[in-house]
């Protein structure tokens, strides 16, 4: 059951990360290169992920790991939007929702 929970959690993952790939397009004064860093970064770490997922061991850990390793992205991804005026400021209150799981 965890497991399948996790899986929930690596899709919505990517699918944020297809997200920005969009986003320096609505965020021209911001520099492309965080949108992509941060799209890599998570598709890198959601095959990480994924491999953990598989060997089936400290699912709680790898849930941890995930929801603060997502905070540490999202801040940087704020931190080079705006900074508290970001839009990305949501993704903050989806990532603590997430963590419920």
């Amino acid at each position: 059951m965890q497991a399948e929970k996790i899986k929930k959690l690596i899709l919505f993952r990517l699918l944020f990360a297809t997200v920005l790939l969009y986003c320096p397009a609505a965020f021209p004064d911001s520099p492309a290169f965080i949108f992509y860093a941060g799209a890599v970064a998570i598709c890198v770490l959601s095959v990480a992920y994924l491999a953990w997922l598989i060997f089936g061991r400290r699912l709680a850990w790898l849930a941890s790991v995930q929801v603060i390793l997502d905070l540490l992205i999202e801040t940087e991804l704020i931190r080079h939007t705006s900074g508290p005026e970001s839009p990305f400021i949501i993704f903050y209150v989806l990532s603590i929702l997430s963590s419920a799981l």
